[in-house]
């Protein structure tokens, strides 16, 4: 549906795959599952229909209370909820879905389902479809792995996905102040701790900036790059640089965003690379300092 939806531009036929999909499983006398209310809400978010697979995801929430460990399903569907509804401009819908997760992220953060291998099991599928299969089939005793995350990070991610739903609603005070627990929770971590899996497009230090916090915003950053350098992640620290690069730009220090970017340009252009998407984004991003620089060759020397 996905194909043939964004790379093959044909929205109809992903439609009609979808339509095939979900009449295949809803049939007279035969009850849904948790994962298959799921897979039918994504099938349906996948051709542009939010509104119904907002009304299968209720339907597992319904359902996820009846199966072993459905707690772990729920704090799922509600994150793909709030997202949804945060998509759809509904920022109250998608702040309660939230807190709903919030609820859960205590009882929920360790016990994570180890992978496991079986026909037709898709294993790009989220580790609440995985605990209905197991519920659902007679698997509900297989053994159990901690998360890899530790609970400050789920939370500090939870955080951020409220930050920006209250900064899209207006309340940028709140959202400043999820902003500073989100930073807060990530770096009483000890050293060597993973990053923090924030949205790309919108981060802790993201809030603080447009709030005017603009020192607060940079501090964030450093310590992200200084992070992402001390557990070796290239990907963590050119993302550092680049929001680095903005808020020092939005600061009025062009010297030090240009350094910055630089140094991300310089990453983006490793071995195995350069991955045309990210350089091209560290480029635009130099580019655009050049531009409002006044730097007209050397902006059109970045964007060719």
């Amino acid at each position: 549906m996905n194909i043939y939806r964004f790379d093959l531009g044909e929205p109809g036929l992903a439609a009609e795959f979808a339509e095939k999909y979900t009449n295949s499983l809803i049939r007279p006398g035969r009850r849904l599952t948790v994962n298959e209310c799921d897979r039918i809400a994504g099938a349906y978010l996948s051709i542009g229909q939010p509104g119904y697979a907002l009304d299968f995801w209720s339907k597992a929430l319904q359902l996820a209370k009846e199966t072993p460990i459905g707690e772990h399903y729920q704090r799922m569907v509600h994150i793909n909820m709030a997202k949804t509804y945060l998509d759809l401009g509904d920022y109250d819908a998608s702040i309660s879905a939230l807190d709903a997760e919030n609820a859960l992220i205590e009882r929920t953060f360790q016990p994570y389902y180890s992978t496991f291998y079986r026909p037709n099991f898709d294993s790009e599928d989220y580790m609440g479809t995985g605990i209905e299969l197991a519920s659902s089939d007679g698997h509900s005793q297989r053994q159990f792995q901690s998360s890899q995350d530790p609970i400050e990070l789920q939370k500090a991610e939870w955080f951020n996905r409220l930050a920006l739903g209250l900064a899209l609603s207006g309340n940028l005070a709140r959202a400043v102040e999820a902003s500073r627990q989100a930073i807060k929770l990530e770096f009483s971590t000890p050293p060597g701790t993973a990053l923090a899996d924030y949205y790309s497009y919108f981060m802790p230090g993201d809030a603080l900036a447009q709030a005017g916090e603009l020192h607060e915003a940079i501090g964030f950053y450093k310590k992200r790059r200084s992070r992402a350098r001390e557990i070796k992640s290239l990907p963590g620290e050119r993302e550092a640089l680049i929001k680095l690069g903005a808020a020092y730009a939005q600061s009025g220090k062009p010297d030090e965003a240009r350094r910055n970017l630089q140094n991300a340009v310089r990453i983006d252009r490793q071995p195995p690379g350069p991955q045309v998407g990210r350089l091209a984004e560290s480029l635009l991003a130099l580019g655009s300092l050049e531009l409002r620089s006044a730097n007209l060759p050397k902006a059109e020397e970045l964007f060719i």
